[in-house]
C-alpha cells in the first residue's frame, strides 16, 4: 500500500536540523495475540515511537510510528534516506541507548 503523502512528509523530516524523539510502550491487540505464540517473532515489546523534525525556525513535522522497532531504529530511517549534503542532525532524546544509531552521524 502507498501513502504519498505520509512518504513526503518522512523525506521532508529527514532534512531536519534538529530530531527530537522518545518511545512509549503501546498495546496492540494483533501484535500481542503474536506474543502468544513465540514461533512468531522473536520480538515481543511494541513501542510508539514519536518524531519531531524541526527544520529551520518555523517548520515542524511530527512523525509517529507503532510497531516492534524502537526510537532508534525509526530514527535510523531517516538517517538513511538524508541527504548527504545535509550536515548532522541534533537529536535529542534522553540516554537509553534504544533511542539512537551509531551507524550515522549526529550531535546528540
Amino acid at each position: 500500500m502507498s501513502f504519498p503523502i505520509f512518504n513526503e512528509l518522512v523525506r521532508q523530516a529527514a532534512r531536519g536540523d534538529i530530531l527530537y524523539n522518545d518511545d512509549t510502550t503501546m498495546k496492540v491487540l494483533s501484535l500481542m495475540e503474536e506474543n502468544q505464540d513465540k514461533t512468531v517473532n522473536e520480538r515481543t515489546g511494541i513501542f510508539t515511537t514519536g518524531i519531531i523534525s524541526q527544520i529551520g525556525d518555523d517548520r515542524k513535522i511530527a512523525l509517529f510510528y507503532t510497531g516492534r522497532n524502537h526510537a532508534g531504529e525509526n530514527i535510523a530511517r531517516l538517517y538513511g534516506i538524508r541527504d548527504k549534503d545535509c550536515p548532522p542532525p541534533i537529536q535529542m532524546c534522553d540516554a537509553l541507548s534504544c533511542n539512537f544509531s551509531d551507524e550515522f552521524k549526529r550531535i546528540l
